[in-house]
């Protein structure tokens, strides 16, 4: 009996832990670390859920168009900052409090970066992984700065960005680097 009670106990405390690392970083505070680590994890893991989610739906809503697939990386960003039920589910600026957290996180930004570059793969890009490279540091910086409340119009000066960044990859011959050279007048 005291091995469960002892056992609710730890449950509970670990609940109220999770509970207050995922307040800290939707508010951008930082996480103390404890042996909550796993709990930690498993509330990005959630948040990592409800991203997938969205993107998996903003990629469908852009249909076969290989452009706007892409593109749904930033529609999917705009969501998630627009929507109060989903702060916080880019990503930005989450601190690792262990090795069960960071391999969420790292998990997270493989699984991004892969489908990055299966998405510019298919919309005909000479060099998907160097396009994917480009727009997820396109991404996380606006992400960054909108969390940060640096920069209001981040998100959307970032979907303006990719598009660019997009159609000079799309557009380029293969073994180049992806830019245009543009002639200033």
């Amino acid at each position: 009996m005291r091995k469960m009670r002892q056992a609710i106990v730890t449950f509970w405390k670990d609940f109220a832990y999770g509970i207050h690392a995922g307040n800290a970083i939707r508010h951008g505070l930082p996480v103390p670390a404890r042996r909550g680590d796993p709990v930690h994890a498993a509330y990005l893991d959630g948040r990592d859920v409800r991203w997938q989610a969205v993107f998996d739906r903003e990629i469908a809503a852009a249909g076969t168009d290989g452009r706007r697939r892409l593109l749904a990386l930033f529609e999917t960003l705009r969501v998630c900052t627009e929507d109060p039920a989903l702060t916080g589910c880019t990503f930005a600026g989450v601190p690792p409090t262990g090795p069960f957290s960071h391999q969420v996180i790292q998990r997270h930004e493989d699984t991004l970066s892969d489908r990055m570059t299966e998405l510019a793969a298919e919309a005909g890009a000479p060099d998907p992984a160097a396009l994917a490279g480009h727009l997820l540091l396109v991404f996380r910086t606006a992400a960054l700065l909108h969390e940060t409340g640096a920069r209001p119009t981040a998100v959307a000066e970032a979907a303006t960005t990719a598009a660019g960044l997009i159609d000079s990859h799309l557009t380029v011959p293969a073994g180049t680097t992806g830019y245009r050279a543009t002639a200033r007048t």
